[in-house]
């Protein structure tokens, strides 16, 4: 196993240290987040268009849950306002749940997504092939342990991502700006601000393969962890590695 970790606690615009050191890393999937989805786009207000490419536009303020079983593609634009479940929904912003490869093109901008629930996350995508995934616009959480973007592909498909987005996590509780997991490829690339008040993680990736970060964006964490913890379970034994820039 080969790890990267930058070290927590930098401060807008300042430069981390970074540490370099062999561990094992246990990483708690978010088996909660796949149970059963829905047979129907729930969305709302507003309703969700399209077979096999989905798109959601207009009032979405409910958060967008699951599109229907054989749906790839997820679009998520056009808005005209937040997206902010309600308290108790336990509905994250955007939840995309399925099998196969799926890809998620979230651009709320200028509005954003923002959760209030305790361990409810802005962005979830799961799935046993690919998730590709691009997002604009701000992701919010207020929660404790809410993660801004949470990613997974737990069958051997690669995890990408890429992110303008400013993710703000008020209640940190051990939770992350960016979570992604996958037996196979991570490559992330992120572009905004991550903050996190109280202890957290701005980005944390692990792999079965090889990892890639790419984060231009600063990252502020009031508490402790990590500003980018980075990790592949195989190592370069098992054709792993992990590659960071960060600027």
């Amino acid at each position: 196993m080969t790890s990267y970790r930058r070290a927590g606690l930098t401060l807008f615009g300042d430069r981390a240290r970074s540490r370099y050191a062999p561990r094992f890393r246990a990483l708690v999937a978010a088996g909660a987040l796949c149970a059963a989805a829905p047979a129907t786009v729930q969305a709302g207000p507003d309703p969700c268009t399209g077979v096999g490419t989905v798109t959601c536009s207009g009032n979405q303020s409910a958060g967008v849950e699951n599109p229907p079983p054989g749906t790839t593609v997820l679009n998520v634009n056009t808005l005209t306002s937040d997206i902010t479940p309600a308290i108790g929904s336990g509905q994250p912003g955007i939840l995309f749940f399925g099998t196969g490869n799926l890809t998620l093109v979230s651009a709320t901008s200028p509005f954003g997504i923002i959760t209030s629930e305790d361990f409810v996350d802005g962005v979830v995508v799961a799935s046993d092939g690919a998730v590709n995934v691009a997002t604009s616009g701000n992701i919010s959480t207020k929660g404790l342990a809410a993660n801004g973007i949470n990613l997974l592909s737990f069958a051997g498909g690669a995890v990408n991502l890429t992110s303008s987005s400013d993710i703000s996590l008020a209640n940190g509780g051990g939770a992350n700006g960016i979570l992604a997991y996958s037996d196979g490829n991570v490559a992330l690339t992120s572009k905004g601000a991550i903050f996190v008040t109280g202890d957290g993680t701005g980005i944390s990736a692990t792999a079965g393969n090889h990892v890639t970060v790419n984060s231009s964006g600063p990252i502020s964490i009031t508490g402790e962890g990590d500003a980018i913890d980075a990790s592949d379970i195989g190592g370069p034994a098992g054709g792993g590695g992990v590659s960071v820039i960060s600027s």
